[in-house]
């Protein structure tokens, strides 16, 4: 009987590539996983860690498998929070850094400038601290007004603190919040 073992007892069946000619199931004793074809249906196979096998005559869907079917079927709004969550990653990453970044070295600097400067870095500072504040809501799906504003405030030249970062982190925030499913998944406008 040919048989193929698969990746590591981590990985679940559905994510193991799969044909219709192959049967895909998992030792018992030691979880690793076999992608055996579909001809040898019923016949015994033995484990490399000895467990002696009969190959199901069907697909086997492990835990991990239906764990992630209930949760696709049960709840789509987790579904497309997760969604909503990938496609953010990126732009309120951006975000966060680009603030900080601001905050740490204009907040070092405020001490050691003239006053007319320091009003100038001052306003710096909040807008500063109103992005990151804004881009962690962003990133947590908490208030879609918020972080809609903070990917406004970044692309205005003379807000943005650091405007050659500010600008495409707000452009790429803002196409990214103008999805509906992305839109849809906040808490709150």
């Amino acid at each position: 009987m040919s048989q193929t073992l698969l990746d590591s007892r981590t990985t679940p069946c559905s994510q193991l590539k799969t044909s219709v000619a192959f049967i895909c199931f998992r030792c018992k004793a030691c979880g690793k996983a076999f992608k055996v074809q579909s001809t040898s249906a019923g016949k015994q196979a033995k484990c490399i860690c000895g467990e002696h096998l009969i190959v199901p005559t069907h697909y086997v869907q492990d835990s991990d498998d239906s764990r992630a079917e209930s949760n696709s079927k049960d709840d789509p709004t987790d579904r497309d929070s997760r969604y909503a969550k990938r496609r953010l990653k990126g732009p309120s990453l951006g975000l966060i850094l680009l603030a900080l970044v601001s905050l740490l070295f204009f907040g070092t600097s405020i001490l050691s400038l003239p006053p007319s400067v320091a009003l100038l870095v001052l306003v710096n500072l909040f807008t500063s601290l109103i992005i990151l504040i804004g881009a962690l809501q962003m990133r947590n799906l908490k208030s879609y007004s918020l972080a809609l504003g903070t990917a406004i405030l970044s692309t205005i030249p003379f807000c943005s603190p650091m405007v050659w970062l500010g600008i495409p982190f707000g452009i790429w925030s803002l196409v990214v919040l103008a999805d509906r499913d992305v839109r849809g998944s906040f808490e709150s406008w």
